[in-house]
């Protein structure tokens, strides 16, 4: 917002924006476009239903897991510079230039907070898979179905865990995993059936522990 009213002050100083009215409605459409931009590149890597809003005055908080890793607040910024001759000769393309510029800074601090965060969660927690001491990339993913639960969400939808990895380690998965033997990745499917068993059975328990649920649905 203090980037986009910037942006509004400097072109109202020029009297590209001279009327008020048309200043705050463009600064709403723009303030707008980045939101939606940001939430769509923020899709790609958490699901929405993940998403949480910090609402001021409060503390980040987990009343049912109390111990729950809290990174605290982390601070993201850009900043964009709009040229005077862009100004003076009406170039708009400027606007698409400040947007995407804006978006691929503040997303790229996003996915360095989040792949932080959740290695200090790891580390807190001890949920640590070693490749190299699990035999290899594939032999890890069976060590981490064996660490970890699924969920399901209340349709019995299983919801995996997503895995990430950087184009090198993703080629070497790939060739560990066309060479592993068929006895390891039949392993690996019967941990990722029993997990998902256990997601939705778990979710058919917490649905039971509320009286009538789902009667109005």
């Amino acid at each position: 917002m203090l980037a986009t009213n910037a942006m509004n002050s400097q072109f109202n100083r020029f009297d590209v924006l001279a009327e008020k009215s048309a200043a705050e409605a463009f600064d709403l459409a723009l303030t707008k476009l980045l939101g939606d931009t940001l939430k769509h590149r923020r899709s790609q890597l958490i699901s929405a239903e993940n998403v949480q809003r910090f609402r001021h005055g409060d503390d980040w908080s987990h009343p049912g897991l109390p111990n729950a890793y809290n990174a605290g607040m982390q601070l993201h910024s850009s900043e964009i510079s709009i040229k005077f001759d862009e100004i003076v000769n009406h170039d708009l393309s400027a606007i698409s230039r400040y947007v995407d510029k804006l978006v691929e800074d503040l997303n790229a601090q996003f996915q360095r907070t989040m792949y932080a965060t959740i290695s200090a969660a790891c580390d807190q927690s001890g949920n640590l898979v070693d490749a190299s001491e699990a035999g290899g990339p594939i032999e890890s993913l069976a060590v981490m179905l064996e660490k970890i639960r699924f969920t399901a969400d209340k349709h019995g939808k299983v919801q995996r865990p997503q895995i990430h990895m950087s184009p090198v380690a993703f080629e070497k998965f790939r060739e560990a995993q066309e060479s592993a033997p068929p006895e390891l990745l039949q392993r690996i499917q019967q941990l990722d059936e029993l997990r998902a068993a256990e997601a939705i059975e778990e979710e058919i328990q917490r649905k039971a522990r509320f009286v009538r649920y789902g009667e109005a649905q």
